[in-house]
């Protein structure tokens, strides 16, 4: 079975707003918070990070992890 490479393009649906930087590893499955106002980002970094959006800065890192994140809810 042939593994998929992520892929760095935005489908053209979508607008992007910002970039966000900070995790020094892959990220992966993010998830939104019901009332759109955080991201949460778990990444190979064994980090995740929750970003306000309306501001686009850091609201909290989530340090502690043995091992990376694969996903968050």
């Amino acid at each position: 079975m042939a593994s998929e490479k992520p892929s760095n393009e935005i489908p053209p649906s979508i607008k992007l707003r910002s970039t966000l930087k900070g995790h020094r590893g892959v990220i992966n499955r993010i998830a939104w918070s019901p009332d759109g106002k955080m991201l949460a980002s778990p990444s190979s970094d064994k980090t995740i990070r929750l970003v306000n959006l309306d501001s686009g800065k850091l609201h909290k890192k989530l340090i502690g992890h043995k091992d990376e994140v694969l996903s968050v809810a």
